[in-house]
């Protein structure tokens, strides 16, 4: 058992929300090679600077596999190393360019190639045409309300061959049909005119990417959240979840995945109209995410909290049902509970053997500090015994709330700390057994810092 304590012990908790994906299907981060030494980048960055018209610069994409302006990948079939950097000339001209590594260890500029737009959106170094070799799927926009402009380029031969472009909203690369080689998808909304889910696959007759399947999609949404996941929908199913907003604030999910190569909704995609959405409605937006680590992606609803019945929308307090899909019934079951506050900026997930017995309360203690009390319910579902509370305090506030805990007898598990906030919780004496008593591990293990 962990320490409950009274001294101030200082420990750090890091946060990482993951999707799942398909493990047999190649992860695109391998074909990019090991981060480089910050000598060897630097090399990199003088070949571009020679290359480049007088006052370019260096950019960063908005989204890629790596946060930087150059991607060190592998677009030929010998065992040299390639670099890619984005860079913008002015304010309208942008380019990437191509420089591959020599045996003395200098690298050469070998090809520019313009882009379109800005800003670069994403960058994507992934293989989708099954030669074992990262084509680059560059998204560039020119502002942020517009669709973006996609090039699909391939290096070979010493000429640049463009695969594929168009326009689209978002995109994913993924392996829907599990034939061991990733498709392309993307998606184009005009919000309440069209919106269209093409599937893309290359073809070795053309040597291009060809569309093998379009699903047209509900256009009444306001957008959709990115990125877009793709992951397990059941252990043998694989499917791409879309998160989309509707109305004021609520939100809803649509799941796609391939039935005789050709994409459906797997929830809603043999329903009547008036009956969309009923498995997935949500008062406020929540990502689809593996939140147990057990392979499948949950899709998340809300309940009202027992015990809060009356409270406007404002102040009620919600907790997330985490639901995996069940073939046989056609609906979700809820695997996983939690309850998140954004102002305190956390999430617990309540341990597995309580699921659909706790409820909170939440009680604000300043403009940042916070106090969550959880509660256990009753076999009338009625608010029952405190348990255990969160709290969010400034750490100048902390002697304080420690006096009074002491005076009542009660000690705290301090859970992680930033530089001005420290998370605590405090466990509260059990009446009526053991039951509902969660120990340090569970508290522990359940606490999350949310990261936005």
């Amino acid at each position: 058992m962990g320490y409950w304590i009274k001294p101030f012990i200082a420990c750090t908790l890091l946060l990482t929300l993951v999707g799942c994906s398909n493990e047999n299907l190649m992860n695109p981060v391998s074909l990019i090679h090991a981060p480089t030494l910050p000598n060897q980048e630097a090399k990199v960055r003088e070949a571009v600077q020679a290359s480049l018209p007088h006052g370019s610069r260096l950019i960063v994409p908005r989204r890629a596999n790596q946060l930087s302006a150059i991607h060190f990948i592998c677009c030929n079939d010998e065992e040299t190393k390639d670099a890619v950097a984005f860079f913008k000339e002015n304010t309208s001209q942008m380019g990437l360019i191509l420089l591959r590594e020599q045996n003395d260890g200098t690298w050469q500029a070998l090809s520019q190639y313009p882009l379109n737009g800005v800003e670069v959106n994403d960058a994507i170094f992934q293989d989708v045409t099954g030669d074992g070799r990262p084509e680059m799927i560059i998204g560039t926009t020119y502002d942020s309300t517009s669709s973006a402009y996609l090039s699909v380029l391939q290096y070979e031969d010493d000429e640049w061959q463009l695969l594929l472009e168009g326009s689209y909203d978002e995109l994913v690369i993924t392996d829907l049909n599990q034939d061991q080689l990733n498709e392309l998808y993307l998606f184009n909304l005009w919000r309440n005119e069209s919106f269209t889910a093409t599937m893309y696959q290359f073809g070795e007759k053309d040597q291009q990417l060809e569309v093998t399947s379009r699903l047209e999609l509900d256009p009444y949404v306001n957008g959709m959240e990115d990125p877009i996941l793709a992951g397990q929908f059941t252990a043998e199913q694989p499917a791409i979840f879309l998160d989309l907003g509707v109305g004021a604030h609520s939100a809803v999910t649509t799941v796609l995945g391939l039935k005789d190569g050709q994409l459906v909704d797997l929830i809603d995609g043999d329903k009547p109209e008036q009956d969309q959405y009923v498995n997935t409605l949500k008062p406020h937006y929540l990502p689809s995410m593996d939140i147990n680590h057990d392979g499948i992606v949950e899709v998340a609803t809300c309940s009202e909290a027992v015990g809060s019945e009356g409270l406007s929308y404002a102040e009620m307090p919600f907790i997330e049902n985490w639901g995996a899909w069940d073939q046989k019934t056609k609906s979700f079951k809820t695997v996983a509970q939690s309850y998140s506050h954004y102002g305190a900026k956390l999430r617990f997930i309540f341990p597995e053997r309580l699921i659909k017995q706790l409820t909170i309360k939440e009680k604000a203690l300043s403009q940042e500090d916070w106090q969550i009390q959880f509660y256990a319910i009753t076999e009338d579902q009625h608010v029952g015994e405190e348990l255990f509370s969160l709290y969010t305090l400034h750490k100048d506030q902390l002697d304080q709330f420690e006096k009074a805990w002491q005076a009542k007898g009660l000690e705290f598990l301090l859970l992680a700390e930033e530089e001005e906030i420290c998370y605590l919780a405090v466990r509260y004496p059990q009446a009526n057994g053991t039951h509902y008593m969660l120990s340090d591990e569970e508290i522990k293990a359940g606490f999350q810092i949310l990261q936005y």
